[in-house]
């Protein structure tokens, strides 16, 4: 009897040993198993998202471009800023917005006139539904002077620095854009630029300024009228 009982008694310390060697064995895999249903992997990207334009052009078919009123500033010499404005955005809006574009001899005297709807209801006869594209410009030249010192070499004799008179030209171009439906009269789009530069070759011409300024302005002014697409960080989920 005392035999057999010990010969159970072994029996039962072999069986945990060996049910503690299993879960030795499972307990591991179990946790790797819930880690990798846990864990989730990211990677960073760049990705190019779509920004809806400001306003919806697409009922119109046509788009005229008239006079912009001229506002006080000095007289640029062989530059006229009007007609400079009417051909570039003709050619640009044509190019971007595939429409339809027509410079229109429009004479307009105050700022006021902008935002009167009688003034523009029903100023184009045709049949193509259009909106007429005008507005304010002021561009303005100044040239300024000061004194930059000059740099003295490593080497150069302990005499007192040298200074010299630095010319710099500074342009300065002030644009308020309106788009009014030809139809009702009422503005469609109505935002002011403001851009400057200054160049330091005192031979720069108005003329190339002037395209250098209007440049960023066409940038964002069709940015507002179709929309673009800007580069944004985005992550990505990996299982």
């Amino acid at each position: 009897m005392i035999i057999m009982k010990t010969l159970k008694i072994k029996k039962r310390k072999q069986m945990k040993k060996s049910k503690s060697r299993k879960l030795s064995l499972i307990v591991p895999f179990l946790v790797i198993f819930l880690i990798s249903c846990t864990h989730t992997n990211y990677v960073k990207v760049m990705m190019e998202i779509p920004q809806k334009p400001d306003i919806n052009i697409s009922p119109y078919q046509d788009i005229l471009i008239t006079n912009f009123l001229e506002l006080e500033s000095e007289e640029i010499k062989d530059f006229d800023a009007n007609q400079e404005i009417q051909e570039y955005f003709s050619f640009e809006l044509k190019k971007h917005l595939k429409k339809n574009t027509k410079i229109t001899d429009i004479t307009i005297e105050q700022e006021e006139e902008f935002k009167d709807p009688d003034r523009w209801k029903n100023v184009d006869s045709g049949e193509n539904k259009s909106a007429l594209f005008t507005g304010s410009v002021k561009y303005s030249e100044e040239t300024r002077k000061s004194l930059k010192k000059k740099e003295k070499r490593r080497f150069d004799d302990p005499f007192p620095e040298e200074s010299r008179i630095e010319t710099r030209t500074f342009y300065a171009l002030e644009l308020h854009l309106y788009l009014i439906d030809t139809q009702t009269g009422e503005i469609i789009y109505d935002k002011n630029y403001k851009q400057n530069k200054s160049y330091e070759n005192p031979n720069q011409t108005a003329h190339f300024a002037f395209f250098d300024l209007l440049l960023e302005v066409r940038d964002n002014l069709l940015e507002d009228l179709k929309g673009y697409e800007r580069m944004k960080e985005r992550y990505l989920l990996i299982k």
